[in-house]
């Protein structure tokens, strides 16, 4: 196949109009993550040192999103063991106490 095509046919539940550039750049922040996560940086602070989550709920979405649009179930692909979610709710939670 030409170009973009191989990738199109791999994302066999990516909505209509989606492109290959939507699909690296997601990808792309999906490495950039896990880059951070294996190197022990921080994941959950901004560029102020300020906690915030916001960027990581929006990877961690991307990633369910790229799981998906392969044809994978994402809640059975998990088996319940995943609590990122669970995990940054907690982080946003004690942030109210320290405002």
């Amino acid at each position: 196949m030409v170009g973009g095509q191989d990738l199109h046919n791999i994302y066999v539940n990516r909505p209509k109009g989606t492109t290959q550039k939507q699909i690296f750049n997601e990808l792309d922040e999906i490495r950039n993550l896990r880059n951070r996560i294996a190197h022990h940086e921080p994941i959950c602070f901004n560029k102020k040192h300020e906690i915030f989550t916001g960027h990581t709920k929006i990877t961690y979405d991307f990633l369910i999103k790229q799981i998906e649009w392969l044809g994978y179930d994402s809640k059975k692909l998990n088996l319940e063991l995943d609590e990122t979610m669970k995990f940054i709710s907690s982080i946003d939670d004690q942030k109210k106490y320290l405002i």
